[in-house]
Order: structure tokens, then C-alpha cells, then sequence
């Protein structure tokens, strides 16, 4: 009878296996849980400023949510209120760490500024974002019933219906901010604060197309 003792199985390859698939479930379920986490998360910030209707964000790998980063985001709201009495930083908040934004707001207010179907795009570092500019309507207690919009020096005057030419007021880019000021002079002179100035954010110029019934304005930015 032989007695030699038997050679022992190596056990770490099937430790190894099991390792690597619990590696595998967990970036599994973290793929499908994250994404769901940073929407909720989105959608809470942007609920303070705005009225919210979707949220979709994708990542891949998405554990590179956990360190702020991701590689789209699509939103859509009913209506949203940036400038400075309002704040809505929210809406800008790290863009810069996301690769694609697409957010279609029905009525977006920048300062006394009411755009409706304001669409807000960033390719890599250049974001643009676009609205149109009706004929008249009320923002932030200011009304603006405008009978014309002109291309002007860094952006656009607004020409009231009551005033006229007189009440003149200028929309402009100036060091990486959105201004509005009245026009003395054919110049616009500063007096309140930038309707637009967020971290992060270089507005370096606006631009405008006058459609008839309503005006179609367009800033162009880098983060």
C-alpha cells in the first residue's frame, strides 16, 4: 500500500476567480446605481432656480461620477432664473468637469432678460448657448417691450416702446460677464452690477438675428 502523502490542491486560482467577479458585480451595480445617484443629485440643484422635467447623465467607467466627472448630461426644464438676485449657479456648477451638456429650458430669465427655447450646449471647453427674445414681456419686474433689437459693440441694444431710442439700453460682454446698461451717448454707462457672472464661466461674445416677432440672441463661452 502506498502511503505518500497526496499532493495539495492550489486553491488561490478559484480565490482569484471569485475575486475577480466580485471586482465585476460591484462595477456592475455601480454602473447602474451612480448614473441614478448624480441625476437625483442634479435634479435637486437645479430645483432651487428652476422647475426640472428630466435629468440623464451617463459615464462609463461610472466610478469616475464619484470624483465629479462625467461624460454627458442632458436636461431639460420648464423654466430656470440665473442673475443676481436670483443666483443660479446651479445651472453652471462644474460643467467644466463634463464632457458633453445638452439643456433645453422652455423660459430661462438672465437678470431683466426673459428668453424662451434657451438651449445651452458645451463641446469640450466651448459652450453655447442660444434663446429667443420676444417683442415684449415682463422678467424680474422689469418690463422690456422692446420695437427693436441692434447689433451693437460686444453685443445688442434693446430699444424700448416707451422711451424709444431715448431709453436705449445696451447687452453686452464685458470680462467674461453679461452686462445690461442704459446707453448715453451711443455709449453704454455701468450702473448695477453683471446680470451674469459665474465661476468658471468666460462669456467672450454675444451675438443676435433679428426674426420679426421675436429675436434670437446667442452666447459663446469657454469653461
Amino acid at each position: 500500500m502506498d502511503d505518500a502523502p497526496r499532493p495539495r490542491r492550489r486553491r488561490w486560482p478559484f480565490a482569484l476567480g471569485g475575486l475577480v467577479a466580485l471586482v465585476l458585480l460591484a462595477l456592475g451595480a455601480a454602473q447602474l446605481v451612480l448614473p441614478r445617484v448624480a441625476e437625483a443629485r442634479i435634479r435637486d440643484r437645479l430645483g432651487a432656480v428652476g422647475s426640472v422635467r428630466s435629468v440623464h447623465v451617463s459615464a462609463f467607467p461610472a466610478i469616475k461620477l464619484l470624483f465629479g466627472h462625467a461624460d454627458s448630461v442632458r436636461v431639460t426644464m420648464d423654466h430656470a432664473s440665473v442673475g443676481r438676485i436670483t443666483g443660479g449657479s446651479e445651472l453652471f456648477s462644474r460643467i467644466g468637469d463634463v464632457g458633453t451638456v445638452d439643456a433645453r429650458v422652455d423660459r430661462l430669465t438672465v437678470g431683466p432678460l426673459l428668453l424662451q427655447d434657451a438651449r445651452v450646449e458645451k463641446r469640450g471647453s466651448a459652450l453655447r448657448a442660444t434663446g429667443l427674445f420676444p417683442r415684449g414681456h415682463l422678467a424680474d419686474g422689469l418690463v422690456l417691450a422692446a420695437v427693436g433689437v441692434e447689433p451693437a459693440a460686444d453685443g445688442f441694444d434693446v430699444v424700448p416702446a416707451v422711451g424709444g431710442d431715448k431709453a436705449r439700453v445696451r447687452v453686452f460682454a464685458e470680462a467674461g460677464d453679461i452686462m445690461v446698461a442704459p446707453v448715453v451717448l451711443g455709449l453704454p454707462v455701468t450702473v448695477a452690477p453683471p446680470v451674469f457672472d459665474q465661476p468658471g464661466v468666460r462669456v467672450e461674445r454675444l451675438t443676435v438675428r433679428d426674426g420679426g416677432g421675436a429675436v434670437e440672441v446667442g452666447a459663446e463661452a469657454r469653461v
